[in-house]
């Protein structure tokens, strides 16, 4: 009778963790997943605010080339 209540705790503890992997695997894909589509937003509100400090940076030196610019250049071909 031990035998048979062990090998059955044993059968549960391997589904448990089994299905604790499964879980976790799915919700890593679902994190992986949420981030790539939140990116593209993300990158169009940093160009955005890359480019509205060019204009500040203009406003606050004018005759000076903003170095700005290049910098966005740079994070665009990333």
């Amino acid at each position: 009778m031990t035998a048979c209540i062990v090998q059955a705790a044993v059968t549960a503890a391997f589904l448990n963790l089994e299905s604790y992997r499964r879980e976790r695997a799915s919700v890593e894909r679902d994190m992986v997943a949420t981030a790539r589509a939140l990116m593209p937003p993300f990158n169009r509100l940093g160009a955005e605010h890359k480019s509205g400090f060019s204009v500040l940076y203009a406003e606050d030196n004018p005759g000076h080339a903003s170095p700005l610019p290049a910098t966005v250049r740079r994070f665009a071909s990333a």
